[in-house]
């Protein structure tokens, strides 16, 4: 149950992570915003 708990939590914070991708993206160019992505990704 608590594997299926941790799953769910990330699936939400990889949501959240796409969405923020997209707009780094927009923002910064592709590079800038896949750089960002795996900064945040490896704070957890």
């Amino acid at each position: 149950m608590v594997h299926s708990a941790e799953w769910t939590t990330g699936s939400r914070l990889f949501r959240l992570f796409s969405h923020f991708w997209v707009l780094s993206s927009l923002a910064s160019g592709p590079l800038d915003g896949v750089d960002h992505w795996l900064a945040a990704w490896a704070l957890f």
